[in-house]
């Protein structure tokens, strides 16, 4: 906490793992959280290609026999996404919780071995902020955007894969077109990082200022 700048020499990588490490104890529960996730996922996905059969076979010479098992096999697919889903994401918050807690801990014990003179020099709002916004943005991760990036990510590999079954020409013409776009997102990757970060320097200036006029 002394060197706030430190964190500019931390990779992507090695960021998550020290991340991770405040997550023992819960890898189990994480994992098998996370397979739920993505189990909710794989159903709606399958759900999404039945709604598309059942289209095709109202559109054609109408059999209520199909009809009838494509709506049931529908609604049997939707709710067991909601109530996988519900499991997964109940399963992400007590590990949010308690990845939250460790954190907390951890950092509660490092103000109680740090010398008089850090608080001389560093504003009490930083301090706080750092304390409170940054736990909170760890909590964000395990219980949002985790599930979202892994989401999106199994979404985006079972279109590829989809697209290439389905026609390789065009789903390789289609891959080419997204080239632009991931090139795009790895350069932009280090400016919005910076920014964020920045916007944590000048959060916690602002709340240092506003603790020593309210001392």
């Amino acid at each position: 906490m002394q060197h706030h700048d430190t964190i500019e020499q931390q990779g992507d990588l090695r960021s998550f793992i020290v991340l991770f490490r405040y997550g023992r104890g819960t890898y189990r529960l994480m994992a098998s959280s996370i397979g739920l996730v993505l189990l909710s996922s794989f159903f709606l996905m399958v759900s999404a290609r039945s709604m598309g059969s059942l289209a095709e076979e109202l559109a054609g010479p109408r059999t209520f026999h199909r009809v009838l098992e494509f709506v049931a096999l529908i609604l049997f697919l939707e709710g067991a996404n909601v109530a996988v889903n519900y499991q997964g994401r109940v399963g992400l918050a007590k590990v949010t919780n308690r990845v939250a807690l460790a954190i907390r801990k951890a950092l509660f014990h490092k103000l109680s071995v740090l010398p008089i003179a850090y608080f001389d020099h560093q504003p009490l709002g930083r301090t706080i902020t750092r304390l409170t916004a940054d736990v909170e943005g760890v909590e964000s991760f395990f219980s949002g955007t985790l599930p979202r990036i892994l989401t999106a990510a199994l979404t985006i590999l079972s279109v590829i894969a989809a697209m290439l079954i389905t026609d390789l020409q065009i789903g390789s013409l289609i891959l080419l077109a997204a080239v632009p776009s991931a090139i795009l997102t790895l350069l932009v990757r280090r400016p919005i990082r910076y920014w964020t970060r920045e916007y944590k320097r000048r959060s916690a200036a602002v709340n240092a200022k506003l603790a020593e006029y309210i001392n």
